[in-house]
């Protein structure tokens, strides 16, 4: 900037007039106290989210420590049932040799049944 473009600004600035009407000021100082108020509520709602927030966090970790303890669960529950179908599947095997034995024993008993003479009647 040259020396004359200089003194030319500075005598401008010097003669610079601002206009304020009557109840501007108190206008503006109104505006800035309702400003303030406002962001006093605004600064007071984002603590209450940090606070809820926080808890938020505290029961998310409680629940992922709950399903961790579930998921543990399930897996032997899941081991005991493995178990449990081998166990049912000898126990089918020896209900089926159990229908067989049984069903010799019928043919057994059936035979000697036959081959037992029939008694008399009781006189009674």
């Amino acid at each position: 900037m040259s020396i004359a473009q200089w003194e030319r600004l500075e005598a401008r600035v010097q003669q610079l007039e601002t206009w304020a009407g009557p109840g501007q000021i108190q206008a503006l100082i109104e505006g800035q106290r309702v400003l303030r108020a406002e962001m006093v509520k605004v600064q007071a709602t984002l603590d209450r989210h940090g606070r809820i927030l926080t808890r938020l966090k505290a029961d998310m970790s409680g629940a992922k420590s709950d399903i961790g303890a579930l998921k543990t669960d399930m897996s032997a529950v899941k081991t005991d049932i493995s178990a449990l179908k081998t166990d049912m599947s000898a126990v089918k095997t020896d209900i089926s040799a159990l229908k067989t034995d049984m069903a010799w024993v019928k043919e057994t008993l059936t035979e000697l049944l036959r081959r037992i003479p029939q008694l008399p009647p009781s006189p009674n």
